[in-house]
């Protein structure tokens, strides 16, 4: 069985910051009730809307972190 490499994420959709983690190029979020249940992301959204540190995604966004 192949283990997959997941890393820790955050991202931005509609104005909520959104938790989950990132494996082959899709953000998975922790909670199902966000409306997705990945999104596929591109080299250009990381610093934008996806974001791999949450002080980061916190200080460029001025938004909390909802789940």
């Amino acid at each position: 069985m192949k283990n997959l490499y997941k890393r820790r994420a955050w991202l931005v959709d509609d104005g909520i910051l959104l938790t989950g983690y990132v494996a082959k190029c899709k953000f998975y979020p922790y909670s199902f009730g966000c409306g997705f249940s990945y999104q596929i992301i591109r080299k250009k959204d990381i610093g934008n809307i996806l974001f791999f540190d949450k002080q980061e995604s916190i200080s460029k966004t001025g938004l909390q972190v909802c789940c």
